[in-house]
């Protein structure tokens, strides 16, 4: 099952140097089922900007049945690209609020 819809809000941020951030972009949510027993789903959230993708997981109550967490084994998302495009990233590492700042895809 998928779903799409335009996104067209602002938002205001904690942090940063904008009172509001506009945000634009096309979403499509995917559900995704498990072929094995037992079968769990989750949502895939994709965004589309003009300037970029995002993308989630939505995990439904139904995975709780491990309790408050749920244990994440292996995350291995990874993207291929054409070329060192430029890439707005947060430095969380940081122990002060995080600021975006361009850098190279090849830096990170």
């Amino acid at each position: 099952m998928k779903s799409g819809l335009p996104i067209n809000e602002s938002w205001k941020p904690v942090v940063g140097q904008y009172a509001s951030v506009l945000n634009h972009a096309n979403e499509l949510t995917l559900m995704l089922r498990e072929k094995a027993f037992p079968g769990r789903e989750l949502q895939l959230v994709l965004r589309a900007y003009n300037d970029g993708v995002a993308f989630r997981y939505i995990i439904p109550e139904s995975f709780r049945n491990f309790g408050p967490t749920i244990p994440l084994v292996e995350e291995i998302t990874n993207f291929t690209f054409t070329a060192d495009h430029a890439a707005w990233a947060a430095n969380y590492l940081d122990p002060i609020p995080p600021i975006r700042s361009r850098n190279s895809i090849k830096s990170h």
